[in-house]
């Protein structure tokens, strides 16, 4: 079976890490798997880039689609809603058909990598991972919870009409059925309320983690390293651009920091993904360790490790690559209870569920993680959760059954 995966990349953010992770777990399944992408980072031969006269153009169609979305968004002004039009040809339409492949796996395609016509266009069954809900709704990327309406506000503003077109579009394009991937629960109860095309498919799979990677490590060198004393608890929270990322909840951490009733000089925050300490919103007589985004993986891990307690304060997560990885390496998390992250959490088990983005709820929790005084026991729920539920075995055998199932059903493939 021959499966063609589309991603922005292969290892810049979170989607285009589980992309990549999909793939490598159905290679080790001796599976045909081949990721295209925009930029590629691994040196895995099955991952291929756009050329240089590609990249040229899908740079300018970018800057288009954001020039005439800058014109009518405001939100996107203030950097508050991520947004795609997805209005522009793609020369990867010509490679996936050229492939012939059995399944095409789409990914986070936002930012013109496939046009909303390019992908009426694929005439092979499709499995869409929802990294996000944009397949499913306008032009955004993200919903909040104060969102009523899934294509647009009651206003009609020029950004609400560009919304309800995108949406429109989709719904009028996509005929064929698309078999919807959800990172958690949270997303298929999302997906399903949407659900524009009908009733298509959508199932729950996890985003796999490499369980032998993201192990306890030991991080001795890294407390010396850092200069933190022994016996000093190590709060840990970050992500890829933490502070330039609305939706990672940087302002909801420093705030519970600052609700936090821990003597300060018992722990030391540890932050990653942050460019400049000078946004930093907490008070001076906090220790703190600050470090930028972190490509290197062992390093990350040994980083979770260290920590006490990691703190996720997003404030949607499809899934929560952090959560996993963390408590994969034996770390409690700390999070909010509103999204993709409550499959990976368990309440006073693994970790602690917040009020959803309440910086009260989630100081409450970090306090209950340092003080709960059985902290080991939550390091040894927290590895077994992940390994059991979504070690790259578990996930890859699930996708493969995915691929069989509509291998087998799917109306294209019965001609």
């Amino acid at each position: 079976m021959k499966i063609i995966h589309i991603a922005n990349s292969d290892s810049k953010g979170g989607a285009a890490r589980a992309a990549f992770r999909i793939h490598t777990g159905l290679k080790n399944k001796f599976i045909n798997s081949i990721l295209y992408v925009v930029d590629k980072i691994s040196n895995d031969p099955k991952v291929y880039a756009f050329s240089k006269l590609e990249k040229i153009i899908y740079k300018l169609k970018i800057h288009s689609s954001a020039f005439i979305i800058r014109r009518i968004s405001s939100s996107i002004k203030e950097n508050t809603r991520p947004c795609s039009l997805n209005i522009f040809h793609s020369s990867l339409l010509k490679k996936i058909h050229k492939s012939n492949p059995d399944i095409v796996h789409l990914h986070w395609i936002g930012g013109e990598i496939l046009s909303i016509s390019d992908i009426a266009k694929i005439d092979k069954p499709i499995v869409w991972t929802l990294h996000d809900l944009w397949p499913l709704i306008g032009m955004r990327h993200i919903l909040y919870e104060n969102d009523i309406e899934f294509t647009g506000s009651k206003t009609d503003t020029f950004e609400d009409k560009l919304n309800k077109w995108i949406y429109k579009k989709k719904r009028k394009s996509w005929k064929m059925p698309i078999y919807f991937v959800c990172p958690s629960s949270y997303v298929a109860l999302a997906a399903k309320e949407t659900n524009p095309y009908g009733l298509w498919n959508f199932e729950v799979i996890g985003n796999p983690i490499d369980c032998q990677l993201w192990s306890p490590k030991p991080s001795v060198s890294l407390r010396k390293k850092f200069n933190i004393k022994e016996g000093k608890k190590i709060i840990l929270a970050g992500a890829h651009n933490f502070l330039s990322d609305k939706n990672k909840g940087a302002d909801l951490f420093f705030s519970s920091i600052r609700e936090l009733h821990i003597d300060p000089n018992s722990y030391t925050l540890i932050l990653f993904g942050v460019l400049s300490d000078s946004l930093i919103d907490i008070p001076n007589n906090i220790d703190r360790v600050i470090l930028n985004n972190i490509e290197n993986d062992d390093l990350l891990s040994r980083l979770y490790s260290l920590a006490d307690v990691v703190v996720v304060p997003s404030r949607f997560e499809t899934f929560g690559q952090v959560a996993a990885e963390a408590q994969s390496c034996g770390a409690p998390v700390v999070c909010f209870d509103n999204s993709g992250l409550t499959d990976i959490v368990k309440h006073k088990i693994t970790g602690y569920l917040s009020e959803a983005l309440s910086p009260k709820s989630l100081a409450e929790g970090i306090s209950w993680v340092i003080n709960c005084g059985f902290n080991d026991k939550l390091k040894v729920n927290s590895r077994r959760n992940i390994c059991e539920r979504f070690s790259s075995q578990v996930v890859s055998k699930k996708y493969s059954s995915l691929y069989q199932k509509i291998k087998k059903f799917h109306p294209v493939l019965q001609k």
